[in-house]
C-alpha cells in the first residue's frame, strides 16, 4: 500500500498525518502511541541517540547533551557540541527528527499493511522563514531518505485544514487572515480564497516570539512572586520550573490562577523551605506583556503592508499551541476588529493540512490509487505562493556609483524568475593583473521598494565574485562587455542566481542565495 504524508517540523513538537481511507486528515501516531512528537534530541553516555519523548525526559538533567529549539537556527551557522565532541548544525539536528518522524510513521503504516511505502511528502515551515532555512529544511529530509514533493507555509496548511473540517458549513471566498503561534516562531499570513484557489498576498512575523519565550518569562514571574512572598530565592527547583513552566502556562489558560508549590533557599537562614504560592494569570501576562506588544505591531504591520482594513478580512483564524493564552486572542481582536477563530485542532493543524495538501498534489499527479471516500474529499487545490521580499543586486553605474536594482519584487507569484543585462567599463576590464577581471556582486533583500542606495531598507545576503577572462575584450575593442544577471526563486520560495560574461561564455556557478546570512557591502 502506498501512502502520501504532511510532515510537521515543528520547533517544540512535530506531526506526520495522511489522508485516511475515509479521507480524514488523521495523526500517524508515534512507536509510544503518541499524536505529537517533541523536536528534542539527546546524546547519551553509551553512544545512543534518543529523539522524542525520552530525549525530552531528560533534557533538564543532561542540558549539556540534549538539544531542542534549534528550528530557530535553521539556515545559520549555529552549531552544539556534545557528549561525542562533533559538532551538529540545526540541519544534522532535524534530519534526525525526521529520521523518526518518517520511520515511526512507517512502521505504525505496516501494522495494518506491512507492505506499505511512503511515496510522497509535503512539509510545512514557517512563512517567514528566509530561503536558507527553506533550503536546509529539504535537505534534512533527504538526508533521512524522506521524498520531498513540496514544502509549504504552515499558516497556509493550517487554512486548508481549516476548510476541509467545514467546507460544507461555511463560505472562505475573501480576504483570511491566519495567525500562526507556536512554539517558537509567530506568522501572520493573508490568504486570499477564491473556491479552491489560496493566494498569499503576503506573510510578515517573528523567529522571536513563540511558546518557549512566554515559558521563559513564566520561570521569571514565579522566582519574583517567591521572592517577594518568602525573601528567598529559587534555585533548588530551577530544573523543576523549567519543566513546569509549559504546564503551568496551559493551565492558566483556562484558570484566573493556580497554586504553585516551590522549593527555594530562605535568605536569612540559607535552609531549603517549600512554599505554596499562587500564580495568576494577570502575573503571567503581565511578565510576556512585551511579547505581546510585539504581536499587536505585527498584526497592524500586516493590515500596513499589504493595505488593508479590518473590513476587508472576511475572517480571523488562529492556530498553533500559542493561541491558547487568553491575551493573545484578544490583542488580534482588538487588531483586527473581530472575534477571532481557533482552528480546530490547533496542535495538530498544519500536519493536518499539510497532509490535504499532499493528497491532492498526489491525486493530480496520479501517485497512487484512492478510495471514493478520499477522491470525494480531495479537491484540487490551487495554492498561489508569492515573494515577501524585495532582491536584487548592487552594481557600479557607469559614472562610478554603486546602484541598486531590484530583479524580484514582493508579491510577484512563485515559480518565477527575471533577467537584467548590465554594463561594464572598458577600463575595468583592462585593469587586471593576470588577464582576468574579477566582478563582484552584492545581493541585496529588501521589504520596501526602494531602490536608494543610500536607504536603510535592505540588507546586503550574499556577495558572488566572478572572474572574467580579458582576451576577447583586447582583441576586439568593439565589443561592449555585458553581464547578465539571472534571479530565479522556485515552488519552494528557494532562491537562486546566476552571472553570465556574455561576451566570452563564462557563468558563475549558479548558487543558491542562503538568506539569514548577513554581510556588509
Amino acid at each position: 500500500m502506498k501512502y502520501i504524508v504532511g510532515i510537521d517540523l515543528g520547533t517544540c513538537f512535530s506531526a506526520v498525518a495522511y489522508l485516511n481511507s475515509s479521507g480524514k486528515s488523521e495523526i500517524i501516531k508515534n512507536d509510544r502511541g503518541e499524536s505529537l512528537t517533541p523536536s528534542v534530541v539527546n546524546f547519551s553516555n553509551n553512544g545512543q541517540i534518543y529523539v522524542g519523548t525520552l530525549a525530552k525526559s531528560v533534557e533538564f538533567d543532561e542540558p549539556e547533551n540534549t538539544i531542542s529549539n534549534f528550528k530557530k537556527h535553521m539556515g545559520t551557522d549555529k552549531t552544539w557540541k556534545v557528549r561525542d565532541s562533533r559538532k551538529y548544525t540545526p540541519t544534522d539536528i532535524s534530519k534526525l527528527v525526521l529520521d523518526k518522524l518518517f520511520k515511526d510513521a512507517l512502521n505504525e503504516l505496516r501494522r495494518s499493511e506491512p507492505d506499505s511505502e511512503i511515496v510522497s511528502a509535503v512539509i510545512t515551515v514557517p512563512a517567514e522563514f528566509p530561503k536558507s532555512a527553506r533550503l536546509e529544511t529539504v535537505r534534512a529530509a533527504e538526508q533521512a531518505g524522506i521524498p520531498v514533493d513540496e514544502i509549504v507555509d504552515e499558516p497556509v496548511a493550517a487554512l486548508l485544514y481549516h476548510q476541509h473540517c467545514l467546507q460544507n458549513d461555511s463560505d472562505f471566498n475573501g480576504n483570511n487572515a491566519v495567525v500562526d503561534l507556536g512554539g517558537g516562531t509567530l506568522d501572520i499570513s493573508i490568504v486570499r480564497v477564491v473556491k479552491h484557489t489560496f493566494s498569499v498576498i503576503g506573510s510578515i512575523g517573528s523567529v522571536e516570539i513563540g511558546g518557549i519565550n512566554f515559558d521563559n518569562e513564566l520561570e521569571r514571574v514565579i522566582s519574583d512572586i517567591f521572592r517577594n512572598e518568602t525573601g528567598g530565592r529559587i534555585d533548588y527547583d530551577r530544573n523543576f520550573l523549567r519543566h513546569e513552566a509549559d504546564k503551568i502556562k496551559k493551565i492558566l489558560s483556562d484558570k484566573e490562577d493556580h497554586r504553585v508549590r516551590v522549593t527555594g533557599v530562605n535568605k536569612n537562614t540559607g535552609k531549603l523551605v517549600r512554599e505554596t504560592i499562587v500564580v495568576s494569570r494577570h502575573h503571567f501576562e503581565q511578565g510576556i506583556r512585551d511579547y505581546l506588544e510585539q504581536l499587536r505591531a505585527k498584526c497592524v504591520e500586516a493590515l500596513e503592508r499589504f493595505s488593508l482594513t479590518p473590513d476587508d478580512l472576511h475572517e480571523v483564524l488562529l492556530v498553533g499551541g500559542s493561541v491558547r493564552i487568553p491575551g493573545v486572542k484578544r490583542i488580534v481582536d482588538e487588531v483586527f476588529e473581530v472575534d477571532s477563530s481557533r482552528i480546530r485542532d490547533c496542535d495538530e493543524a498544519v500536519a493536518k493540512g499539510a497532509a490535504i495538501y499532499a493528497a491532492s498534489r498526489g491525486f493530480s499527479k496520479e501517485l497512487i490509487p484512492f478510495t471514493q471516500p478520499q477522491k470525494e474529499a480531495i479537491v484540487k487545490i490551487d495554492l498561489r505562493e508569492v515573494l515577501h521580499k524585495y532582491y536584487g543586486v548592487i552594481s557600479l553605474a557607469p559614472n562610478g556609483n554603486k546602484t541598486l536594482s531590484f530583479l524580484l519584487r514582493r508579491g510577484q507569484q512563485v515559480p518565477c524568475e527575471n533577467k537584467r543585462v548590465f554594463f561594464l567599463k572598458r577600463e575595468d576590464l583592462y585593469d587586471s593583473f593576470d588577464g582576468k577581471r574579477r566582478v563582484k556582486w552584492s545581493i541585496v533583500e529588501s521589504v520596501e521598494d526602494n531602490e536608494d542606495i543610500d536607504s536603510k531598507d535592505y540588507d546586503v545576503i550574499q556577495e558572488e565574485i566572478m572572474i572574467i577572462p580579458t582576451e576577447a575584450y583586447f582583441r576586439d575593442p568593439r565589443i561592449t562587455p555585458e553581464l547578465t544577471a539571472t534571479f530565479s526563486c522556485d515552488k519552494n520560495k528557494i532562491l537562486s542566481c546566476e552571472f553570465v560574461d556574455d561576451n566570452t561564455g563564462t557563468r558563475s556557478e549558479t548558487r543558491t542565495i542562503l538568506l539569514g546570512e548577513r554581510s556588509e557591502v
